[in-house]
C-alpha cells in the first residue's frame, strides 16, 4: 500500500505540473487544505509561482502561509 501511495502521489504531482497554471489553480483551491499543501509543497518553484499568480491574492496568501508552517 505504501508504494501505491507514493506512485499515486507522483502521478498526481506530474499531472498538476503538466497542467497550465490557469487550470491548476482553481482545482487546487477546491481541494482540502491538506491535499493542496501536499501537492504544492512538492512542486518545482517555477510551477508553484505560476499557480500562485493565477490564484486570488487571498488564496495565494493562505497557501503561502500553510506552506511555511
Amino acid at each position: 500500500l505504501g508504494i501505491i501511495s507514493i506512485v499515486a502521489k507522483d502521478n498526481i504531482l506530474s499531472t498538476f505540473e503538466k497542467m497550465s497554471a490557469r487550470k491548476a489553480a482553481p482545482i487546487i483551491v477546491e481541494m482540502s487544505e491538506t491535499e493542496a499543501v501536499r501537492i504544492l509543497s512538492n512542486m518545482k518553484p517555477d510551477t508553484l509561482t505560476a499557480i500562485f499568480e493565477k490564484m486570488s491574492p487571498q488564496n495565494a496568501a493562505k497557501y503561502t502561509q500553510l506552506l511555511t508552517n
